[in-house]
């Protein structure tokens, strides 16, 4: 069973860290409860956005120096991350948005 505490906190990591890799990756993973090998989630945004929730759409981009990603769905407030690195912040904002979507 997934754990909004859990996913939640993964997403306040990410935006700590410096750089993605493989401990994250299979935090998030593991956190989410998919199968196989975890992917480059962290590094490749591609890999990321594989972990959009459904219905939902995300996006990152680089303001002023911040990288900042965001996830949402229609009529719904949009989950964000701010982080190192724009595959953190997509990550991050993602991760937040599992957590809402598992807390409703």
């Amino acid at each position: 069973m997934l754990d909004p505490s859990l996913i939640s906190r993964i997403a306040d990591q990410l935006e700590s860290v410096g750089k993605g890799g493989p401990a994250a990756d299979l935090a998030i993973h593991r956190a989410l409860d998919r199968r196989g090998n975890p992917a480059a989630y962290t590094t490749d945004q591609a890999a990321a956005k594989a972990l959009i929730p459904p219905g939902h759409e995300a996006s990152v981009l680089t303001f002023s120096g911040r990288n900042l990603g965001s996830c949402w769905r229609s009529a719904r407030p949009t989950e964000t991350g701010r982080a190192a690195t724009q595959e953190l912040a997509l990550c991050a904002a993602i991760m937040r948005a599992w957590a809402v979507r598992l807390r409703m």
